[in-house]
């Protein structure tokens, strides 16, 4: 995969509304020329927090990704009430990142042996 036009790498979206379990998510060798976000983990989607189902997003393991050129390495939102949990990232490299990493209502965030290069 390679584009300028490339918003998201891995993508996991859901919301109160859309409800559900998105767990034991398992990807690798996985190698991105150019991307905005690598690794999009998002539960505000849409509706957000606004709904009767609490989604729930856990286990997601990354192995050996590769990204040349990216706006961000990662961009991951969970909800209060429902935390982005267990999200493992390993034997990665992220290369010309522009901005900062978006985490926010995460937890059990871990990242082995990842390297994150900023854009010269």
């Amino acid at each position: 995969m390679s584009s300028p036009e490339l918003e998201r790498g891995l993508r996991i979206k859901t919301n109160a509304m859309r409800g559900g379990i998105v767990e034991n998510v398992f990807a690798r060798d996985i190698t991105i020329g150019e991307v905005g976000s690598a690794i999009d983990v998002d539960m505000l989607y849409e509706e957000g927090a606004n709904g009767p189902f609490v989604p729930v997003v856990r286990n997601v393991r990354v192995e050996r990704m590769t990204i040349e050129k990216a706006l961000r390495a990662f961009f991951v939102r969970g909800l209060d009430s429902s935390p982005v949990r267990g999200l493992v990232v390993s034997a990665s490299v992220f290369k010309s990142v522009t901005k900062e990493s978006l985490l926010s209502n995460s937890d059990e965030i871990v990242l082995r042996g990842v390297t994150i290069l900023p854009a010269r």
